[in-house]
């Protein structure tokens, strides 16, 4: 067998060695486009994460100055025409909400030669399995009925004529001493507390929060009920779907508690392909006095590599 010369042998390992050289800096070069295509998308994620911060901030005041605004409204007793025309605003204004209502505090002398086929006195009743059904009520000494909800839809018009004064939920905006003045909204962050509910489930399926508002008193037996009550109800499936369309990342869960401390997420998490990881990011906020989690998420593989540049390559 012919042996290679020394000469020869070294400009092969020279060869051998240039060869590993550009094996190496291309594939530094990959991991380093790929770090690269990653490090972007953390980014843009840091970007919504920001964006989601003020557009909470932004939905707290609005939320709040259009609550009080039409709770000023309604105290100057406008006409059912007016309310409408009001609400209509309001809703056009924060695409998020699922109603606006009020309700008033009557007696049951006030209350009974108000009652029709039309306006009838109900309750909500839970089912064993779990279903929300509306049942005649007879009026109490203090009642305090829904008379106005907008929109009329078939899910929300059932809900006229429903004793608030009877949900466990509002307890906080009634269970108060007489010498207390009923919550505003405006006062503290904690205070909000008071108004704001735990997330319910809705007569016609889904759930939700409502902020709610005290005008006037109204002194009966010893204790001070509110003359009216204005509410705002938030569907949080549509207040997710507002914000995933807002950032443009429909990977967006939120997650709130419920009475019971337990958690209830909305929003589905991403189902990564075996090619693929999900990288995620989670935040907790202030909505309206109570603390809700974001949870954002994208995938990380094949498909977000740079394939143009990694051809040049």
């Amino acid at each position: 067998m012919k042996r290679q010369s020394p000469s020869q042998a070294h400009i092969a390992r020279l060869k051998f060695l240039r060869g590993l050289s550009i094996i190496l800096l291309l594939i530094g070069l990959c991991l380093s486009s790929l770090y690269n295509d990653y490090r972007l998308l953390k980014l843009n994620q840091e970007k919504n994460t920001l964006l989601l911060a003020n557009i909470i901030a932004e939905v707290n005041n609005q939320t709040v100055t259009s609550l009080t605004n039409f709770s000023d409204f309604i105290s100057q007793t406008p006409s059912l025409l007016d309310k409408r025309r009001f609400s209509r605003l309001v809703a056009k204004q924060l695409p998020y909400i699922y109603s606006i209502s009020m309700a008033t505090a009557y007696t049951e002398e006030e209350l009974v030669p108000l009652l029709s086929p039309r306006f009838m006195l109900k309750q909500i009743r839970i089912r064993d399995n779990g279903d929300i059904e509306l049942i005649p009520y007879r009026p109490q000494s203090v009642n305090v009925i829904t008379n106005f909800i907008y929109p009329l839809t078939p899910e929300t018009k059932p809900l006229i004529g429903l004793d608030i004064l009877s949900l466990k939920l509002l307890d906080p905006l009634f269970n108060r001493e007489s010498n207390d003045d009923f919550v505003r909204l405006l006062e503290a962050p904690t205070a909000l507390r008071q108004t704001v509910t735990r997330p319910f489930d809705l007569f016609g399926g889904g759930s939700a929060i409502s902020i709610n508002q005290a005008i006037g008193e109204r002194p009966f037996n010893d204790k001070v009920y509110p003359q009216h009550i204005t509410t705002l109800i938030i569907e949080l499936d549509e207040f997710r779907n507002f914000l995933a369309n807002f950032i443009g990342n429909d990977a967006l869960r939120i997650k709130l508690q419920t009475e019971d401390n337990e958690a209830i997420w909305f929003g589905k998490r991403l189902a990564p392909r075996w090619y693929e990881i999900a990288i995620q990011e989670q935040q907790t906020y202030q909505l309206l006095g109570r603390d809700i989690i974001l949870q954002s998420e994208f995938s990380f593989g094949l498909k977000q590599i740079n394939w143009q540049l990694m051809l040049v390559l």
